[in-house]
């Protein structure tokens, strides 16, 4: 029954609140495949134009909430 009041307080702040664009935490969409495209297309451009791309990735709290132990 909690997830249920949650989903509904959930969809009326997200309704309410602004996020960043490049925010992809805790968000609907496909953060991941989004963000490995975008890297992709940087990439790829870069090569093109002969250029440099730098980026980084902050996996250190990706993973910290998963069961580690079975």
């Amino acid at each position: 029954m909690s997830r249920i009041y949650f989903g509904i307080i959930d969809s009326k702040l997200r309704a309410k609140a602004r996020f960043s664009p490049r925010q992809k935490g805790f968000m609907n969409e496909s953060g991941c495949f989004n963000n490995i495209h975008i890297l992709n297309e940087l990439l790829r451009h870069s090569k093109a134009k002969n250029g440099l791309v730098v980026t980084q990735l902050d996996v250190s709290k990706a993973f910290d909430t998963c069961r580690t132990k079975l």
